[in-house]
């Protein structure tokens, strides 16, 4: 049993009996062992397989669990993201909301030295106001001068008596008769006649340029005419309509030399022949030599340069 050689002398068969004997119940012990072996070993196998269901299970709900605080996380991640940038949108506005005061501050600053400024500049325009209103010269120079325009021009009603007021405020002149208690008024305003009308206002133009010329204002030296003659007709109104040409002609042959002079209208009058001036162009539709700048039935016919 133990690996060493039968004792060939042993005699007694009686301890070889005990011996085998021994052996035999040695043998059901070890069978017995081996049994209760391979029941250990099948239920620690049943035990392992359970264990792996179990660990299975486990596992599996491990990964489930995981994935749903995976979930959970990514989704209060990106809500806290949402916050996050809510909150630096709104500190955005505040830092915009507290620049607005300064900003506002400084206009008002700014308005202030406007007002500032305002006041001086008006300080000096009353005070030039009141010295040019103080020095009535070239008012009423203007004044004589368009009264004698309109009346070498032939306008019915008007006389050397007769006074003319401008404002101050607007410069329109205002047309009253010899009498201090003579209210009506003539003015661009209420002379209703276009012809009179354009007239009336083509005069003070010419008063203006003249004026102009005597005392070296800086006015550009060039006076365009659109003559009220198409209006007022000068067959019926012959004495107006030569009366203006020859105020016009007149004043180009001494005063007015150095302005140039285009006057349009739908007839031609020639300057005496005893003024210096030159006609540059006379317009008209069938004259080939000096024809109209437009054709058409509705085209201007003359167009005369002094």
């Amino acid at each position: 049993m133990c690996g060493q050689p039968e004792d060939g002398d042993a005699s007694d068969r009686s301890e070889a009996a005990l011996v085998d004997r021994d052996v035999k119940q040695r043998a059901a012990e070890l069978r017995d062992i081996i049994d209760r072996h391979e029941t250990s070993l099948t239920k620690a196998l049943k035990d392992r397989e359970t264990l792996i269901a179990r660990k299975t299970r486990i596992d599996r709900e491990r990964n489930e669990a995981s994935g749903q605080y995976d979930s959970a996380y990514l989704s209060a991640m990106l809500a806290k993201e949402r916050e996050r940038a809510s909150l630096l949108q709104e500190a955005d506005n505040l830092a915009s909301l507290m620049r607005l005061p300064r900003m506002l501050e400084k206009q008002r600053e700014r308005v202030a030295e406007i007002q500032a400024r305002e006041i001086q500049l008006r300080a000096v325009l009353k005070e030039a106001r009141q010295a040019a209103e103080s020095d009535a010269t070239n008012l009423t120079q203007l004044k004589n001068l368009f009264i004698d325009c309109l009346m070498r021009s032939g306008v019915p009603g008007i006389t050397d008596k007769d006074r003319v007021e401008i404002s101050t405020t607007n410069f329109f002149p205002e047309l009253y008769g010899p009498r201090a208690d003579d209210t009506t008024v003539t003015s661009f305003a209420t002379l209703s006649s276009g012809g009179k009308k354009t007239l009336f206002k083509c005069c003070f133009a010419v008063a203006v340029h003249r004026l102009a010329t005597r005392v070296g204002a800086p006015l550009p030296e060039l006076l365009m005419i659109d003559s009220p003659m198409k209006n007022i007709s000068e067959r019926e109104n012959r004495d107006q309509f030569q009366g203006f040409y020859n105020l016009i002609y007149e004043l180009k042959a001494s005063e007015l030399a150095g302005t140039q002079i285009v006057l349009i209208d739908k007839e031609y009058s020639p300057p005496a022949s005893g003024l210096n001036v030159h006609v540059g162009r006379h317009m008209r539709p069938e004259d080939k030599e000096n024809p109209a700048l437009i054709v058409g039935s509705w085209e201007r016919e003359l167009d005369v340069r002094l």
